[in-house]
């Protein structure tokens, strides 16, 4: 299991695993000490169009009125020398709640995000958020290549800090930043905190070559780093709390309310 993502749709924790393309339901009723944990597979999702032998590399899923939204990076698929392979992961999907799976390209939309970032190569994907109380899309990119092709060594230095903040049908889409840019380091889940207005909180990690490590962060929509590092030392100076043991996060989700 090569869980990506973490989301609650109505009743239901899921979980998404980027390599078979599985939607995972995790078991939370009565998780006590000693108590062995259970997941039970609800979707397999098919890449593309869903017409596709290779499963969906699921890395982002947020819930739009009641519809569940799972997506990939977001970016075209490419050998290791940036040459085109195909456009499968610009589709995303659409889960409601009767179980029924729809596809749908995003290739546009992508675009659109691509263009206000000021990106002529590409976005990767992994932390798309719908806000229902302000109508908008957060978009936290995990990795920036303003002109460079892909390449897997050259992409462990694509980091970004950028946020993108887009309309509810992203005709209108606004660039900040969230602290600084750290090459070696992305964005890999965002949320919006519970009861605020404009309080978010993520995760970014490190992953190059063996060394991998993750922080945690909270910032609100202009940008500013909302951690205090007067108020706990483990802050950095950057604004970000290391989460400890050089662990690899990809997901995090408010769980309140579970039975």
């Amino acid at each position: 299991m090569e869980l990506s993502e973490l989301v609650r749709f109505e009743d239901r924790l899921l979980a998404m695993c980027d390599y078979t393309g599985l939607v995972f339901k995790i078991d939370t009723v009565n998780p006590k000490p000693g108590n062995q944990p259970k997941v039970f597979q609800r979707w397999a999702i098919a890449d593309g169009n869903g017409e596709k032998v290779k499963p969906c590399k699921i890395e982002w899923a947020t819930v739009k009125d009641n519809v569940l939204y799972v997506g990939s990076i977001g970016k075209e698929w490419t050998d290791n020398h940036g040459n085109l392979q195909h456009r499968d992961s610009e589709w995303v999907k659409t889960i409601d709640s009767r179980g029924r799976v729809r596809n749908h390209n995003w290739g546009s939309i992508y675009a659109a995000l691509k263009y206000a970032a000021n990106v002529s190569s590409y976005l990767w994907h992994e932390a798309i958020h719908f806000d229902a109380r302000s109508r908008q899309w957060f978009v936290l990119p995990r990795k920036l290549s303003k002109t460079i092709k892909y390449n897997p060594v050259l992409d462990e230095q694509m980091g970004s800090n950028v946020l993108l903040i887009a309309s509810e049908d992203f005709r209108h889409i606004e660039t900040r930043t969230v602290g600084p840019l750290q090459p070696d380091r992305g964005f890999t889940s965002l949320r919006k905190v519970p009861g605020t207005e404009d309080h978010f909180l993520a995760i970014k990690v490190r992953e190059v070559g063996e060394d991998i490590s993750s922080w945690i962060t909270v910032f609100d929509t202009e940008g500013n780093m909302l951690l205090d590092q007067q108020a706990d030392q483990n802050v950095d100076s950057d604004g970000f709390l290391p989460i400890p043991d050089d662990l690899k996060f990809e997901g995090l989700e408010f769980v309140n309310g579970f039975q």
